[in-house]
């Protein structure tokens, strides 16, 4: 990215609402007060909030009914492509009238249109016995959708009978039944991100990525000693604020099973029971963790005394049909587990200056070590420090009247420590 002069600037195209039933449309970003954008690993797609701060009474000539369209368009300088997000209004809400004005301040609240196209389209019904592969671009496909679609290989097939679902519930339900062909724990997500729709597992997002930052470094400095410290608090990397969600939690680690945990199988042919077990000081190299230098935060003690005096560890019950050999998901319900429980072992919220080309699912690498200058030393944040992928994300942008500014507050996670 190249050098800017003045970090959390950014350049706004304009943001278009069109009523879709007489094709009118408008640039309200001169009513807009504030913007904020969120993508979520979590969430199927997008959703946004945009504040207005309305003397027009655009809300009722327009007027707003919660069915029109509004189009996005922003990029922070020295950036290449403009960020785009198309999506659907659904709601006008929070709606109040500023004493002796004609100002009225509402939220409106968007979501992604192809939510919209679900809903309308109705509750689906599947019987298959694809791959989850094949599965997942049909209903994307079915919504008309123009959006990139990123699938993920897997392996095996499972009968699926899907009973009256909605689209993006239907993908959920078979994200958990699905299995990767190249990865073992097979954590599955679906979501949606400036890029387009991703079915997904966390192993081959951090996989494909810790080693492709790119210009995704940050700095967090807490120390109070450095002269040019106002010099480097407007350094367009520098992260404004970091607050530590989660460092470690060895109880809700053992309670979900993530060291020792045992799968059941029951088969529905033979009426016999199998039983798969997940030792995680055995099976640790298994993991993938988005960062090379990571550590478990536990002791290898701690893991060895838990699994050796842990009589009884949490059990997962399957069912299988050893008539269908490529039914696979059995065998990796445990490391699935696991790794969801461990990978945010470390979780971190953080604020930085605004930049048009982060999106979740991706990584970002932080370093917490003084900066060059002040100190050799390293501070006591340098532990966390490292690789972390960008699980929630929210663009806020407020459009003007003078200057439009624009920050990026994130939730990301990793597995383990710095060493």
């Amino acid at each position: 990215m190249s050098t800017q002069a003045n970090p959390g600037s950014v350049k706004m195209y304009g943001v278009k609402l069109v009523n879709k039933n007489s094709g009118t449309s408008l640039d309200i970003t001169p009513q807009i007060k504030n913007i904020g954008i969120f993508e979520s690993m979590y969430d199927p797609t997008t959703y946004c909030e945009i504040l207005m701060e309305d003397g027009i009474d655009l809300w009722r000539n327009f007027p707003i009914q919660g069915e029109e369209t509004i189009k996005i368009s922003f990029k922070t300088p020295g950036v290449e492509d403009i960020t785009i997000y198309n999506m659907s209004v659904f709601k006008m809400s929070d709606k109040y009238d500023l004493p002796n004005s004609r100002t009225s301040i509402y939220t409106l609240e968007c979501v992604s249109t192809e939510t919209i196209t679900a809903i309308q389209k109705g509750k689906i019904n599947i019987c298959s016995e694809e791959p989850v592969e094949r599965i997942v671009p049909q209903i994307l496909k079915s919504l008309k959708s123009e959006k990139l679609i990123f699938i993920e290989k897997t392996k095996g097939i499972v009968p699926v009978t899907i009973p009256n679902l909605y689209s993006f519930q239907a993908i959920s339900f078979l994200k958990e039944r699905a299995v990767s062909a190249d990865v073992p724990q097979s954590s599955f997500m679906f979501f949606e991100n400036q890029h387009g729709f991703n079915f997904r597992t966390i192993e081959s997002l951090i996989k494909s990525q810790r080693f492709d930052i790119g210009s995704r470094e940050f700095t967090y400095d807490n120390s109070n000693v450095s002269p040019d410290k106002n010099t480097r608090t407007h350094s367009f990397r520098n992260i404004i604020a970091l607050n530590k969600i989660n460092l470690a939690n060895s109880i809700r680690n053992v309670g979900r099973g993530a060291y020792k945990n045992i799968v059941e199988s029951f088969d529905m042919i033979t009426k016999s029971t199998d039983k798969k077990e997940l030792d995680f000081v055995k099976d640790a190299s298994q993991f993938i963790s988005s960062d090379k230098m990571a550590s478990p935060l536990n002791s290898q003690s701690f893991f060895a005394n838990f699994v050796s005096t842990n009589e009884k560890p949490t059990t997962f019950f399957s069912v299988k049909d050893s008539s269908l050999k490529s039914n696979l998901l059995p065998d990796a319900i445990g490391g699935k587990v696991a790794f969801s429980s461990l990978f945010g072992s470390v979780e971190l919220d953080i604020l930085v200056y605004g930049d048009s080309d982060l999106t979740v699912g991706e990584t970002l690498n932080i370093n917490t070590k003084n900066v060059k200058g002040t100190t050799e030393r390293n501070t006591d944040e340098a532990k966390i420090s490292g690789v972390y992928l960008i699980t929630h994300l929210r663009h806020v942008i407020s459009p003007g009247p003078g200057q439009a500014l624009h920050y990026v507050a994130m939730k990301i996670r990793k597995m383990g420590y710095s060493v």
